[in-house]
């Protein structure tokens, strides 16, 4: 009888009595040899098995198998994390801020002086009857109609917020004026009031006075009228030389320093500046940075009735010449732009207030002036200027974090936990966080483990957050160890996926350190199960395979064969007993259903167990099992299915250990009982 091929069956892994079974009994090959023709009735041993299997031998090329130092099988699976850059995270956004910078004071040349000469017989108009002659003049009222002033050629009309006139007479009658003469300017065209002014002082003849008046706060026409009120003590007892036409008293206006908040006027450059700031958020808080990448935009509108040139500085940006960041736009009156402009390489150095870190922009403006063109202007009109930094990303940066979020990015792994199992219970396990900071800043990871049993749709999870203290000359490293009921429970759904997620909060908000983009944090998460386990009472039937006997040996068994044993030695080295099964047939679909040949249940006992699970001792088995013609009658075919169902006991409450020396040792044979008659031969 020649035997091909073993048995195949759907082996569950780490299923140790179905592996132990199926290599104990189908291990090693065998073949019948066709009986020899005794000259009597002859005891022929067919041995089938000879050999020790440890456990180590038959799960050496089994996946997510382990051994710990003392030979303690169990699962382990390791997963690391891919290794997270800062990069992004190391980055400010939103520096964006909207500014109206006015012009403000608006600067106003002076226009110069107007003079007009008032005659004697205007202020006196009784000198035309001595007119020509030397004689008394008596005392007399002056009372000038309005009077007008020649216009102002620069300007129309000036809102003035700070400037003065000056008015200058100079007496050139032969009589003094009294003090307390009044002086109104008047605007020409509206017959409005604009300013008074009152002498203290006496005007002697051909004498000189000069009296000033703040213009503060008064609207200033370029065509101006005055008048002239006052006394004269005349030449009293004294003669003098009137003189009705040429005698005059002169009298010169003069504005200056202006200062206009309006103004419809020749305009001359103006020029005008500021400095204003934005600030950053708390988030990260920085000294100095290395600008990988960022960039600034400036909108700007002039609203100005003159053309403009505007120079920006960036106070807390600058190139690798140490220069601060500057930029030149041009716009004509009413023209808007828009320009974009590139600060990758540039060092960032904010400033710290007691409102945070601040960015701040210096600009001045040059207005070109109207020239010879008289326009309008206010001190409102201006430039709106946007300012937008969208993002800065840094190479390098030092300063303080205050709880930058980094997430980690997820891994899953599989893990081969025995399926067919229905109510495996692990005793005891662990789980292992190794967690590597790679940067100058304490890091608080959290890492949530997700198990999931696909199967049954079970799903269980571990969170934990712990605090890293920031790299210094090394990465620092953090192993925390997760183990005890949590973890138990944890693996007893038999998750056949782990996934680990997480992120990642960098800095305390008050450690100052540097920190580069390519700094890393990484992590490694090792699951490890030793087999301290129960598990419940199983059948397991083998998938079947097939035996194939010459013809020669047929014909002997069917007419000579008398009977025959099947003979087992057993040592089992192993926590745990079984029973196995023999099914025999011709027929290959009814091996288990309808068998001619069972041989069994053959029982294996445990081992020896300590209290901790573990075999201490071997226990030995001798088993013989008879076997009459009519039994192996079924090796009379051509062709023998054969089947094995293993049944497990389970452990009830008790959890079991193996290890990777234990064993099981099988001498096993079939003891065939057959009559040889030499003469029936020939």
């Amino acid at each position: 009888m020649k035997k091909h091929g073993r048995f195949r069956g759907s082996i569950p892994r780490l299923v140790l009595p179905v592996i132990l079974m199926a290599g104990l009994f189908y291990g090693s090959g065998c073949s019948v040899k066709e009986p020899q023709a005794p000259q009597w009735d002859v005891n022929v041993a067919i041995p089938l098995i000879d050999t020790t299997l440890t456990i180590g031998k038959l799960l050496e090329d089994t996946d997510d198998i382990s051994f710990d130092s003392t030979g303690l099988l169990g699962f382990q699976v390791t997963q690391s994390m891919d290794p997270v850059e800062v990069g992004d995270n190391l980055s400010v956004e939103g520096i964006s801020e909207d500014f109206d910078v006015t012009l403000g004071d608006i600067r106003v040349d002076s226009p110069g002086s107007q003079v007009v000469s008032v005659q004697f017989a205007a202020i006196y108009p009784q000198s035309v009857l001595l007119n020509g002659q030397t004689a008394q003049v008596p005392p007399f009222t002056v009372n000038l109609d309005k009077t007008e002033l020649p216009a102002f050629g620069d300007f129309e009309s000036i809102l003035i917020r700070e400037g003065s006139v000056r008015i200058t007479l100079h007496n050139k009658l032969p009589i003094p004026i009294s003090s307390g003469l009044g002086i109104s300017l008047y605007d020409y065209n509206t017959d409005t009031l604009v300013v008074s002014i009152v002498s203290q002082n006496e005007l002697p003849p051909n004498g000189q006075i000069t009296l000033n008046k703040s213009l503060a706060n008064i609207r200033l026409p370029g065509h101006l009228a005055f008048t002239i009120s006052g006394d004269s003590p005349g030449s009293g007892s004294d003669s003098v030389f009137v003189d009705a036409t040429n005698q005059s008293v002169d009298m010169e206006v003069y504005v200056s320093d202006i200062v206009a908040s309006e103004a419809r006027a020749k305009i001359p450059d103006q020029e005008f500046e500021d400095t204003d700031y934005t600030t950053l958020g708390d988030s990260i808080i920085v000294t100095e940075a290395d600008i990988s990448t960022g960039s600034i935009s400036f909108q700007m509108t002039n609203n100005l009735p003159l053309d403009l040139e505007l120079s920006i500085q960036l106070l807390n940006f600058f190139d690798a010449s140490g220069d601060t960041f500057q930029a030149h736009l041009f716009l004509r009156k009413g023209e808007q732009t828009n320009q974009y402009y590139d600060l990758s390489g540039y060092k960032f150095r904010p400033e710290r207030t007691s409102e945070g870190a601040v960015v701040r922009f210096h600009w001045k403006a040059k207005a070109t002036g109207s020239g010879d063109q008289i326009i309008t202007i206010h001190a409102n009109d201006g430039i709106a200027l946007a300012v937008n930094i969208p993002k800065l990303a840094f190479s390098k940066l030092s300063g303080i974090l205050n709880q930058i979020h980094v997430n980690l990015d997820s891994m899953s792994t599989q893990l081969d936990t025995p399926k067919d199992l229905e109510g495996l219970q692990f005793g005891d396990a662990r789980i292992e966080l190794k967690l590597i900071n790679g940067i100058g800043f304490l890091i608080q990871p959290t890492l949530n483990i997700v198990g999931t049993n696909s199967n049954t749709g079970q799903q269980a999870t571990i969170q934990r957050t712990v605090t890293i203290q920031p790299a210094g000359d090394q990465p620092a490293v953090t192993t925390v160890i997760l183990e005890g009921d949590e973890v138990t429970r944890f693996l007893n759904i038999l998750p056949d996926d782990i996934t680990v997620s997480g992120s990642v909060i960098l800095g305390d908000g008050l450690t100052e350190s540097t920190i580069r983009a390519t700094d890393t944090i990484s992590s490694q998460v090792t699951v490890s199960i030793p087999v301290n386990l129960k598990f419940p009472d199983q059948q397991l039937t083998l998938d079947p395979d097939s035996l194939e006997v010459d013809e020669d040996a047929q014909n002997e068994i069917r007419d000579n064969l008398n009977g025959g044993s099947f003979q087992a030695e057993l040592g089992n080295h192993l926590p745990f007993g079984a029973s196995a099964t023999f099914y025999f047939t011709s027929r290959d679909t009814a091996v288990y259903s309808n068998p001619e040949l069972t041989i069994g249940p053959i029982t294996l006992n445990p081992g020896v167990t300590s209290e901790t699970g573990n075999v201490v001792q071997e226990t030995p088995s001798q088993i013989t099992i008879s076997l009459d013609k009519d039994q192996l009658a079924v090796f009379t075919h051509p062709t023998v299915v054969s089947g094995i169902r293993i049944s497990l006991p389970g452990s009830g409450d008790k959890f079991i250990r193996v290890y990777r020396n234990d064993y099981l040792s099988a001498k096993a044979f079939i003891k065939i009982n057959y009559h040889v008659n030499p003469e029936e031969s020939e």
